[in-house]
């Protein structure tokens, strides 16, 4: 079995970009339409004619890392409001988990889509 070192930095290089052209994030929003609301927060989530991309932002926060715009998933409205901080009626972890998870599964769902775009 081959044991690979983390130095700690080799991630930022890997990441780091350029912001995301307008192209490729104008198909990833493109692919939410007719998409449920992923987040599907109980007694929260309504209105599936209101789905947009979330972007999780929490990936490039503090690091310097140019993810911003590219990880994401569908969500309602009322959802979207939740997991970007605008109503508070969930605890903020668990917004933020299942959004994290959510977006996981989006980007498996989409794995050869995005290889397409990006």
């Amino acid at each position: 079995m081959t044991v690979i070192a983390w130095d700690g930095e080799a991630h930022r290089s890997y990441f780091k970009s350029e912001k995301p052209s307008p192209g490729i994030l104008k198909k990833l929003h493109g692919s939410v339409k007719g998409q449920p609301c992923w987040l599907k927060f109980e007694g929260i989530c309504k209105a599936p004619d209101t789905v947009v991309y979330a972007h999780f932002r929490d990936l490039a926060t503090g690091f310097g890392l140019g993810l911003k715009g590219y990880f994401g998933c569908p969500a309602c409205h009322s959802c979207h409001a939740e997991v970007d901080g605008r109503t508070t009626i969930l605890e903020r972890d668990f917004a933020k988990s299942r959004h994290a998870m959510q977006s996981l599964r989006y980007w498996h769902h989409l794995k050869d889509l995005i290889w397409k775009i990006l």
